[in-house]
């Protein structure tokens, strides 16, 4: 389990609970929640997946979807 905060706008933000499991060699994972109920913005989903090179997930909800994307960095040493 995970939590992912999502930031909409300079004044909103969000817990969402994502729920994963591994599917070989990364963690697929999913969650939603409603965010508004009283503003009308609904459920967002949230669906994806995170390896040893990159996360990736998409969302949709409110009207809106999207993707996102990124690469995990190279460690340097201290």
């Amino acid at each position: 389990e995970a939590t992912f905060t999502a930031e909409f706008g300079r004044t909103k933000a969000y817990q969402i609970p994502l729920k994963g499991k591994r599917e070989g060699e990364k963690v697929v994972f999913g969650g939603e929640v409603d965010i508004g109920k009283e503003k009308g913005e609904g459920t967002f989903k949230w669906t994806g997946h995170a390896d040893e090179k990159e996360f990736v997930g998409a969302y949709e909800g409110g009207g809106d979807k999207g993707t996102f994307k990124m690469p995990r960095q190279a460690q340097t040493k201290p």
